[in-house]
Formats: C-alpha cells, structure tokens, sequence
C-alpha cells in the first residue's frame, strides 16, 4: 500500500491532466535550461519553459514534483525524475508477495507526527477513486481493526530450521556500552567531528541485539 501512496503522489497527478512525469534510469549528460522571467523585480522562471531535473526516485523526488506541478504550476511532462535503479521509490520500495512475506527496505510506520506528509496526500487524488484522497484512503485502511501495527517480531535470525523469532527481552548491552552510549548523546556533532561510530564503541557492541535492531531498521 506504501509504495502505491508514494507512485500516487505522481501518477494520479499526471493523470488528471493527461500528461505524464518522465522518469530517467541510469541517465547522465544532463542539460539543465536557463529560462528566466520576472515577477515583482526577482528573476523567476517561466513553469511553462521550466524543464526540472531530481536527482533519485524516493520519497524526496516524488513530493518534490508534486510540489512543483501544485504549486509551480510546472507541467508534468517538464518534471524529469533521474534513478540509477530499476524501480521508483527509493528505499521505500518493496518486494514480496502475502504467503512468502515481504522485504520492505524503509520505515512505514505512519503515525499522527507526519503533518507535513499527510498535508500533501490530502491534496493527491486516488487512483481508484477521483472523490477520495490518498490520505483519506490511508484512514480507511488504519481504521480496520485487523490492520493496526501489531508486530510479532522485532528481530529474526536463520535458525536450523529456517528462520527464527529472536528473543529481545535482554538487549546485550554491558555496563560499558551504556556509558558509551551516554557518552555520545551528550557530544555535540561538532566535537564528533569526522569520528566513525566504530571509535565510539568497543566491538563487543557490535555483536549485540541492540545493535542488530538499530542497524537493520
């Protein structure tokens, strides 16, 4: 449901005007124009001669170009999206089916905090229904009670007999690594300078549950 909200984003604009976005993989010697106009003494484009190039198909692209067909008024056909991999969304995509299982590379856990996401899906129309938005179509899926967050894992490893549910009562964490966990918390970003977080840590760290959670979330 994720990636399709985030495709929404684009194509579900594009159709209404009939008009599509053109997304570039693997593309390089790029020409940027240079058309400027004037509006109240500052330089502005021209949208209808505005060619826009991003740079990556994740979620910063796709809400950039909405943004610039919504409130720049530049035409979709003029919105060039530049992807280096076979597929849109970034490291929101996913891959999977129902009875294997998933793999999803990003975090989707949309809460009340995303404000400023939910603004934007509140203006994008669905693809299934022109009357409904994409966030309103979120809130219908969050409102089935079956589909609330309910995990029953937070780590799984390769076990004998395939994979296993880890047990992440105890995290691993010794009494030194929680002072050095401290210890970076308090260090500004400045005096942490150009560390790596392998200086910050002893290698046990690196072998513990909490680690394994943090690294692959």
């Amino acid at each position: 449901m994720y990636l399709s909200m985030f495709h929404a984003f684009i194509y579900s604009i594009s159709h209404i005007q009939n008009i599509s976005i053109t997304i570039h993989y693997n593309k390089r010697n790029i020409t940027m124009p240079n058309e400027i106009g004037i509006h109240n003494g500052h330089k502005m484009r021209d949208p209808k001669k505005t060619n826009a190039y991003l740079v990556g198909g994740g979620i910063a692209s796709l809400a950039a170009a909405a943004h610039l067909i919504q409130d720049a008024h530049v035409p979709p056909s003029q919105i060039h999206i530049i992807e280096s991999g076979p597929l849109p969304g970034g490291s929101m995509d996913g891959a999977g089916t129902a009875e294997k299982g998933y793999v999803l590379r990003g975090g989707r856990m949309l809460n009340f905090t995303y404000l400023c996401l939910y603004g934007l899906l509140s203006t994008i129309p669905s693809l299934t229904d022109p009357n409904k938005t994409v966030k309103q179509e979120i809130d219908e899926f969050n409102a089935i009670p079956e589909n609330k967050t309910h995990a029953h894992a937070r780590l799984v490893a390769k076990g004998a007999d395939g994979p296993e549910i880890m047990d992440v009562h105890a995290l691993g964490l010794h009494g030194k690594d929680k002072v050095d966990l401290i210890k970076m918390m308090a260090e500004s970003e400045k005096s942490l300078g150009i560390k790596r977080i392998t200086d910050c840590f002893e290698e046990t760290f690196f072998e513990t549950k909490f680690w394994y959670m943090w690294a692959t979330m």
